[in-house]
């Protein structure tokens, strides 16, 4: 009887021990938070921001609507739509500028830029510093894209980041302002799906989502959410939706209304983080 009651006990030991290596596995990259804060979205950088410029120093995913987004190695720039981008001196459809050209020295590692997550100016090859404090996460740049984020006629460059070999973490959206480059880390599922036009999706979970843009107001970033769907709860914990168009309240036949021009948008296209491509995209 004693031989039985000790195997159950290992067995109960062994199991335990199996639940809580497979728990911490599954926590450990929800655990890597940026630098210096929950969202660089609203957030204004301090003033005390380096005065210096840049210093020297295909695989097909599918969208949230069912649309195919293009890796390219390098090919013309096309949405969903199949429409190639317009403004190409360059033959790839991205403009040449000098903002572009300090993108194309990022890129190359051999500029920094000013990370709002690492509060200082970061190169590339140091892109965990953005993501976190902690020196033992791993974090890469795995493609990049080029567009007017804001409508403004200035490019920015949105980087997508692999963190700890999860490919779904998050982005890093680069931004000129008074000749300094700032970066503004987001995550995954609150930018997902950009447009070529700027226009995400966002989702927090089932029942929270929408569309929105981003605007530069000097150096700080703002999310403007154009329909959103929020889930509420009154008094007896009873679930609700509620809808809001341009952050007013709406009916839900006016918020899918407002969904509607969101999907008719064409996909921004992305690029493999290599040099080829950064000499032919930027030369």
């Amino acid at each position: 009887m004693k031989l039985k009651m000790d195997r159950s006990l290992g067995v109960v030991v062994l199991l335990s021990l199996v639940l809580v290596f497979l728990l911490s596995a599954c926590s450990r990259d929800e655990d890597i938070v940026p630098a210096n804060s929950e969202s660089n979205i609203g957030v204004d950088v301090s003033d005390s921001a380096p005065e210096s410029l840049l210093t020297p120093s295909s695989d097909k995913k599918a969208d949230a609507t069912g649309q195919d987004q293009q890796s390219s190695a390098l090919k013309p720039t096309t949405g969903a739509s199949g429409q190639q981008s317009s403004g190409s001196e360059n033959g790839a459809g991205i403009e040449d500028s000098p903002v572009t050209q300090k993108f194309k020295a990022i890129l190359q590692d051999e500029a920094t830029f000013y990370s709002t997550g690492a509060v200082k100016d970061i190169k590339i090859s140091q892109i965990n510093q953005a993501v976190s404090s902690d020196d033992s996460v791993v974090a890469e740049v795995s493609r990049f894209t080029v567009l007017d984020l804001d409508g403004d006629g200035t490019m920015e460059m949105v980087l997508q980041l692999t963190v700890n070999g999860n490919e779904y973490y998050g982005f890093e959206a680069l931004h000129e302002h008074d000749d300094i480059i700032y970066g503004y880390t987001l995550w995954y599922r609150g930018f997902q799906d950009l447009k070529t036009d700027g226009a995400f999706y966002f989702s927090s979970s089932a029942a929270n989502h929408g569309w929105g843009v981003l605007r530069f107001d000097g150096k700080e970033l703002v999310e403007i959410r154009k329909a959103e769907q929020a889930s509420v709860y009154d008094e007896d914990d009873t679930q609700a939706m509620e809808y809001f168009v341009d952050g007013e309240k709406a009916t839900k036949d006016d918020y899918s209304k407002a969904m509607s021009p969101f999907y008719g948008k064409p996909l921004a296209s992305w690029y493999e983080f290599n040099n080829d491509n950064f000499e032919k995209l930027l030369p």
